[in-house]
């Protein structure tokens, strides 16, 4: 049994202080100023991981203006190399883009990262901003229902205590505790418009950072 605890998004973090300033938070101007300015330095979540996926997905959303992905979209020349221009702005590709906005001065004028990640740094030093197009995170919760190893009795007893467990944590004041760890709750409003794929687009986007 399925069951949403809580949710993550992307945000645009850009440093107040950065010498490469963008004019507004968003894929194209953040492309525009990887163009324009050499100088310029992005930071983007590492390829081999959830938050590069997303972002992925994020970046091919907004290049073809579409909250729905085929993989021909993922796959496309075009975008392909539009997202090539960005990531000759990315001089560490494996680095948490937390940790290289975190360090003094910051690694990189802008980076992309998770919301929850804001948390972590000095708040007062960065703008943010969600993608327009955006990517939901679900943490989910799921029980157990098939128990073949135990007794009737004790596999009810395990199912009953996950259930109450589950209803504590969607209980309002675990849910409003959330917002201090920079995650939304499990019905909550999504930042952005939400972008979706299926199955074989998420095998073209384990290949967008190439």
């Amino acid at each position: 049994v399925y069951k949403r605890q809580a949710q993550d998004s992307l945000l645009w973090v850009a440093a107040l202080q950065a010498s490469n300033p963008v004019d507004g938070l968003s894929w194209q101007s953040i492309h525009d100023a990887a163009l324009s300015d050499r100088q310029f330095r992005l930071a983007l979540p590492p390829a081999n991981s959830i938050s590069g996926l997303a972002a992925c997905m994020s970046a091919a959303a907004a290049y073809h203006q579409l909250p729905t992905l085929e993989r021909s979209l993922v796959d496309d020349g075009d975008f392909q190399r539009w997202l090539a221009d960005m990531l000759e702005a990315v001089p560490n590709r494996n680095l948490n883009p937390r940790d290289q906005l975190n360090s003094r001065p910051p690694q990189a004028d802008v980076g992309l990262l998770m919301n929850s990640d804001l948390q972590q740094l000095d708040e007062e030093r960065f703008d943010a901003n969600p993608p327009i197009y955006n990517v939901v995170l679900d943490y989910p919760y799921f029980i157990r229902t098939e128990w073949p190893t135990l007794s009737a009795s004790t596999a009810n007893a395990h199912q009953v205590a996950s259930e109450r467990f589950r209803d504590f944590l969607i209980d309002s004041p675990q849910q409003v505790k959330l917002g201090e760890y920079g995650f939304e709750p499990a019905v909550g409003n999504d930042s952005g418009q939400s972008v979706e794929i299926d199955g074989l687009t998420l095998g073209a986007l384990r290949g967008c950072w190439r």
